[in-house]
């Protein structure tokens, strides 16, 4: 194992927390780590606890999707979690905890009225033209087995949802 000496602690014990998976322990970590180099190395533990809203307020600006500012947020909340600082350090945890429930709540929102985002939008291709593309491939193609695969499980979903109409 490396040498942890210069290691912040709060991180230590976010790398230390075996209940944690590998995977969440290092993201936590690198989350911790860009909020304590953005402090300029000071202990995070008083950072966090101390500082809420310039932190909150650093998160904000240094990130504009709320998805990742969430995630920013929960690395936060876990640490709290871990080393017991949600009842001592009620008052800082509470506008954590505030945050994240905004930002948890915008995110529901926006997935429950399932509107496609710019991306979606920008990448999206109509079954129209997904078969044109199709029909120019060569016959016995890979690419053109896969795109009849994706055309006939929409005309399958198609059908069901008809069936599941005319059959209730």
């Amino acid at each position: 194992m490396t040498n942890m000496a210069h290691v912040d602690p709060m991180i230590q014990a976010i790398l230390k927390a075996d209940h944690l998976s590998e995977e969440t322990r290092i993201g936590y970590s690198k989350r911790l780590a860009l909020i304590a180099t953005a402090a300029r190395n000071k202990g995070l533990h008083l950072v966090l606890t101390l500082h809420p809203q310039k932190v909150l307020n650093w998160i904000f600006r240094s990130y504009t999707k709320a998805g990742t500012q969430r995630t920013m947020i929960v690395a936060i909340l876990a640490a709290y979690k871990l080393l017991d600082l949600k009842t001592r350090e009620k008052p800082s945890y509470a506008m954590y905890l505030e945050q994240y429930e905004r930002l948890d709540a915008e995110l529901k929102d926006r997935a429950k009225d399932n509107v496609p985002t710019k991306r979606q939008r920008a990448d999206f291709v109509s079954y129209v033209d997904l078969q044109k593309v199709r029909k120019k491939l060569e016959f016995g193609s890979k690419e053109r087995l896969l795109l009849s695969f994706y055309g006939d499980a929409f005309l399958l979903l198609e059908m069901i949802c008809m069936l599941m109409l005319y059959n209730c």
